[in-house]
């Protein structure tokens, strides 16, 4: 088995799954997971308020709560754009004001419905008596933040470029913009950034839209948070460990594409992955305990 793991999101960017989880457990002696709230309030769908507690009470996985959530900030002056790196998150409602992290997310728990009213204070204790809190934004990290590191990618036109370039060549819809890419920035000493760019944006959603009809419309905006959220991954891939952490990477993706080049049965084995493997990973089960119990006996021929 391998030493660790740092899960932050699935390979797809989606939120970790149970199914992730089980498989960083089955290959990794140690899993961390840098839980934010989608990632959270999934788990309890899938698995239950109950065993999410036991989950984070395992001894071979760790786990940091962030609530805050990075994008851009775009404001328009005149007929110009600017970008800044924005951190956000949950502050209330008009009539209520949420001054900690515990009553954040016992409201947000009730509001969604994700456990019953009754049930969310007590999750919440529980909770962060297991699980600390950190922040994007802050010295724990990176010095100043993670939010300034990203905007000083804003401000560096060759990698700005690139990152672009690549991004557009990648997404559904999208296409290689060849040397004639242009990238140029204009920086605000108030207001942020100012980024101007031949990307054909037109033709891109076009596209999009015959492959997708639900594919979001894409905006220079979603490009540079797509940026913002690869400026977080590598922080925290250096602050876990650097090689022995895959922030954005899931153990599914890896094995199935393992299993998809010499089987054309892959699928029945990831349904195995999801059934089998995910209920006794959870339940305290390792792939020790299959070969001791099931094959040794198997190979000594009782």
């Amino acid at each position: 088995m391998f030493e660790h793991v740092v899960l932050r999101k699935a390979n797809d960017g989606n939120p970790i799954s149970a199914g992730n989880i089980a498989e960083a457990l089955l290959y990794y002696q140690k899993v961390h997971l840098f839980i934010d709230r989608n990632t959270l309030f999934g788990l309890i769908r899938q698995l239950g308020a109950n065993e999410v507690l036991s989950l984070v009470a395992r001894h071979d996985l760790s786990a940091v709560y962030c609530e805050e959530m990075l994008g851009t900030q775009t404001q328009t002056f005149g007929a110009t754009e600017f970008h800044s790196v924005a951190s956000f998150r949950l502050a209330g409602t008009p009539d209520t004001e949420l001054k900690t992290p515990h009553e954040r997310m016992q409201a947000e728990l009730e509001f969604k419905s994700i456990v019953p009213k009754s049930d969310a204070k007590r999750f919440a204790d529980q909770f962060f008596k297991r699980v600390p809190i950190r922040r994007f934004t802050g010295n724990h990290f990176v010095k100043d933040g993670i939010h300034e590191l990203a905007f000083l990618d804003f401000l560096d036109v060759d990698y700005l470029k690139q990152a672009l370039r690549t991004a557009i060549a990648i997404i559904p819809g999208g296409y290689d913009a060849g040397d004639e890419f242009k990238v140029e920035i204009f920086k605000s000493d108030t207001n942020g950034v100012s980024i101007f760019t031949n990307i054909d944006f037109d033709s891109i959603n076009k596209r999009r839209e015959k492959f997708d009809s639900n594919l979001e419309a894409l905006k220079l905006p979603l490009l540079l948070t797509n940026i913002i959220d690869a400026r977080a991954d590598i922080v925290l891939s250096s602050f876990y460990g650097g090689e022995s952490a895959l922030p954005s990477k899931s153990i599914r993706y890896v094995l199935t594409l393992g299993l998809d080049a010499v089987n054309p049965v892959s699928g029945i084995v990831a349904g195995f992955v999801d059934n089998f493997v995910i209920d006794k990973l959870l339940s305290g089960w390792r792939p020790n305990h299959f070969v001791s119990t099931n094959l040794v006996p198997f190979v000594r021929g009782y």
